[in-house]
């Protein structure tokens, strides 16, 4: 017993200094060891009725919702701000987790 617990250290312990990324391997091993899973993908996404199944087009469709936020937020202002208030100081103003959870489900039932 006491053999494989040294045999699996060793292996773990090479695979992170052979690694070019070593704190992203240390979490995969850790991960591993935990018994914990990679992340389930998205299978399918509808955006505007239009139902997309290929990986790369939901990576596409997500990015070009989340790149598209924050100028979608600055048309919906209040008038009250002035013209010198930046993205950031709105998106200060904004739920960080709200904001991510409406986009997904505007992603997700639109």
């Amino acid at each position: 017993m006491k053999v494989i617990r040294e045999a699996k250290r060793m292996t773990y312990s090479t695979r992170i200094s052979k690694s070019h990324n070593k704190t992203k391997t240390t979490w995969n091993v850790i991960n591993e060891l935990l018994g914990k899973q990679h992340r389930n993908e998205i299978q399918q996404l509808k955006v505007e009725g239009t139902h997309y199944t290929n990986q790369q087009c939901i990576v596409q469709e997500f990015n070009k919702y989340f790149t598209t936020i924050v100028d979608t937020i600055n048309s919906n202002k209040p008038e009250s701000l002035s013209s010198n208030t930046s993205s950031s100081q709105l998106l200060a103003t904004c739920r960080k987790e709200q904001l991510f959870t409406d986009g997904i489900q505007i992603l997700l039932h639109s």
